[in-house]
């Protein structure tokens, strides 16, 4: 009874075998992957500063000057006696420039060129002008080594880690590694300035772009090109009379010979994901077994669009009738998919409450668009507007750092950070805000400038406003404390100890976080926790309300970034791969590991003040509630877009967009709800347009199931794929949906077709 069928599967081997186009597609394939064969990847040790190395230039150039007119030896004069006429003369004619924006990109490249070439000098070093500068343990084995008996590459390191520890507000704490791209063994381009670590993320998510479009695009249409003639030849006169001559089913029939379709993606896709898979182990040393995946996953997609094309072979027996359907399904999907991420981008998704703002008597919140609201009348209405937008809709503005509310002046504060630009003249910048209640209506101005580096703002014990930067930690004073607003050097404003708008609290030596730490503070001590590249250190609050270090810990298998939240005796660390870490607070130890939302990245985390509960919002929209031993009392939603705790009895969630629920953090009894009615769009988005998509096939969706594989990302920022920053607001990646959905379409498209194919007079 079996033998037909399988007889009838081979002959859909052969014919695919037979077919001109599949060994057309293999040759292809085989020359592409020739030609990636020559590509590597090596790690090596970083050589050179480059543009990004230094976080900020105007700041450098004015401490090298300084430095440099002072009769005490430094690293800054040291610098400026080993460097050329050139370096010399740029410094000086950067001294004339009124603004920031005057130091010209060229100015930049001879500015960088000259350290390029101090790195290389073996003299950089001298006990005196290094003698107030704390040295790693690292950099003071190389210089007990012995100068002399350094290799260039030593040498080099050791420079770099003297300029590190000499500038570390100015310069990034980048790595010592970098990557480097050859092709014959032939360098192509700049070296890289991260880890191989770092870049595996990207890599995969280039490599899934790579795969969508050869194999997802290009493979699969041409796929539907030459398997749409196979079902039709099945209906031709004396085919088909041979088939039914053989006791075998009909529906079977067309069941095993859509089957056979799929061999020819199977074949030319497989043997192109698995050449490819080889060379990124033997070539890069990624062996990502994630990629194999991809062979099912497009091998599913093709039958999404084969499914159609045998249903329309079935019904006219033409194979460019089944093409031209195929295409108008494809123009189908894309439609309604278009359509549905147009109103989310322009309607729905900018109202989406993205923070939660308890401010005295009132209670704010800020949408994705960045505008401030308050609950007036049974509605969200808009209180303020935000002076830093996104550019567009659809991709990603600055990063909201805050707010604040400060109840002694009643004003907000919160900060705009930009995203970092990588290969950039200047390193991510980030501006404060204020915002005074006055006359019914909350106004805002551009506050002082904040520290190099700045990228947290707490509100500290006593109602003193607290910024952690990536050197240290500082207080915005009043007025009447600072004095002068603005004291300029170079036409730039430099905030310094007690004579400027910040008062620097510590510690010392300065921290060197990289761009992208984590900082928590705890609500009733003032102690801060900060988190950079996997290490965690306690800063703690010394009686005249100055930070001094506390203990640090690298944690393994640590990611880039986290989140964190501390109080009391206990430090929640979240990390970037879905892992919540809980950490006694005085020794830093891992007391419980768990995982309350997969692997998904978290958003924030926030904790009582006085230590009771935590609680962590990731990505995705799950939040877990802890107790303070780590232990996870209860998982909520997967929509939920905020949250925060306001005093030690109510956990503020929004979800649904707009609507913001008040819980009692130990029962979870809803407090209070506010939910603003739904407008036209809105309901029709919510109850027609969701609904419809939900149920419609997605095969263009398929993509974001291939990134995830590679990634085991379900969330990505609009606009910036890689971006770090976990406070940047991310869409989440619709995983299942895509497969279910297809399936079901897939199921139904073949049942109808058997079902023709049962009941028709051929």
């Amino acid at each position: 009874m079996i033998r037909p069928y399988i007889t009838i599967l081979k002959d859909s081997f052969h014919e695919a075998f037979a077919s001109r186009v599949l060994w057309i597609l293999l040759v292809v394939s085989t020359l592409l992957l020739c030609a990636l064969v020559p590509l590597a990847l090596r790690e090596q040790r970083a050589s050179q500063l480059r543009l990004d190395s230094v976080r900020d230039w105007p700041a450098l150039v004015t401490h090298i000057s300084q430095d440099a007119q002072s009769d005490a030896a430094s690293p800054g004069k040291r610098i400026w006696q080993l460097a050329g006429d050139d370096f010399r003369r740029t410094i000086t004619d950067a001294t004339r420039k009124e603004k920031p924006e005057d130091l010209s990109r060229d100015m930049v490249f001879r500015l960088l060129g000259e350290l390029n070439k101090v790195l290389q000098d073996r003299k950089l070093y001298d006990k005196a002008s290094w003698a107030g500068v704390e040295l790693d343990q690292k950099t003071l084995d190389l210089v007990q080594k012995g100068i002399d008996k350094l290799s260039q590459p030593e040498v080099l390191l050791l420079n770099r880690q003297l300029l590190k520890a000499a500038f570390p507000a100015e310069i990034a704490n980048v790595p010592d590694e970098e990557l480097v791209f050859s092709y014959w063994g032939h360098t192509i381009g700049s070296p890289l300035p991260v880890s191989r670590k770092l870049a595996e993320p990207i890599i995969s998510q280039v490599l899934g772009q790579v795969m969508n479009f050869f194999v997802g695009a290009i493979g699969v249409f041409v796929a539907i090109l030459v398997t749409a003639p196979i079902i039709p030849q099945m209906f031709e006169a004396g085919a088909i009379d041979l088939l039914l001559s053989k006791p075998v089913a009909r529906p079977l029939v067309f069941l095993v010979k859509f089957f056979g379709g799929c061999a020819f993606i199977l074949l030319n896709g497989g043997y192109f994901i698995v050449g490819l898979w080889a060379i990124m182990g033997f070539r890069f040393g990624l062996w990502n077994n994630s990629l194999l995946l991809c062979i099912p996953l497009f091998l599913f997609l093709f039958a999404i669009y084969y499914s159609v094309s045998a249903f329309a072979a079935v019904l006219w027996k033409n194979s460019i009738v089944s093409i031209v359907i195929t295409i108008l399904f494809w123009a189908a999907c894309f439609t309604v998919g278009s359509a549905k991420g147009i109103i989310e981008q322009l309607f729905v998704n900018p109202t989406q409450i993205v923070n939660v703002v308890p401010a005295g008597d009132s209670l704010l919140v800020v949408n994705q668009t960045g505008d401030f609201q308050e609950w007036r009348a049974g509605a969200w209405e808009t209180v303020m507007k935000p002076q830093k937008r996104s550019p567009s809709p659809f991709a990603a503005g600055p990063v909201l750092v805050g707010p604040v509310y400060d109840p002694v002046h009643k004003r907000l504060l919160y900060m705009y950070r930009s995203q970092p630009r990588r290969f950039g003249l200047f390193g991510p910048s980030t501006t404060l805000m204020e915002a005074v209640w006055s006359g019914g209506s909350w106004k805002q101005t551009v506050g002082p400038t904040p520290p190099a580096g700045a990228s947290w703002l707490f509100l500290g014990p006593q109602d003193e406003v607290i910024t952690v930067t990536a050197s240290g930690v500082f207080r915005l004073q009043d007025q009447e404390e600072s004095g002068p607003k603005e004291t300029k050097i170079l036409g730039f404003t430099i905030p310094t100890g007690g004579s400027g708008p910040y008062e620097a609290l510590g510690p010392k030596p300065p921290l060197k976080l990289s761009d992208l730490f984590s900082a928590a503070m705890d609500a009733e001590s003032g102690d801060l926790v900060v988190y950079s590249s996997g290490t965690v250190l306690y800063l703690r609050r010394d009686k005249t309300g100055h930070y001094v270090r506390g203990p640090e810990h690298k944690l393994e298998d640590a990611g880039e970034v986290a989140a964190l939240a501390l109080a009391g005796k206990h430090i929640l660390v979240a990390q970037q791969d879905g892992r919540v870490l809980v950490l006694g607070a005085d020794d830093l130890k891992t007391q419980k590991t768990l995982q309350p939302a997969g692997k998904s990245e978290p958003y924030v985390a926030a904790a009582t003040p006085n230590g009771r509960w935590f609680a962590v919002l990731f990505h995705d929209g799950k939040l877990a509630l802890l107790d303070a031993e780590g232990n996870v009392q209860t998982r909520l939603g997967g929509a939920i877009s905020a949250m925060s705790f306001e005093g030690n009895d109510k956990l503020l969630v929004a979800d649904r967009t707009t609507r913001l629920t008040e819980y009692r953090p130990g029962s979870l009894e809803i407090a209070s709800r506010r939910q603003p009615a739904l407008d036209a769009l809105q309901a029709t988005y919510r109850y027609v347009i969701l609904p419809f998509y939900t149920v419609f096939p997605k095969p263009g969706e398929l993509g974001n199931v291939v990134n995830y594989v590679l990634t085991d990302q379900k969330t990505v920022v609009p606009d910036r794929p890689t971006t770090s920053d976990l406070r940047q607001a991310r869409q989440k990646l619709d995983i299942a949906g895509p497969i279910y959905s297809s399936l079901a379409f897939i199921a139904v498209m073949l049942a109808i077709s058997c079902y023709y194919v049962s009941r028709a007079d051929f």
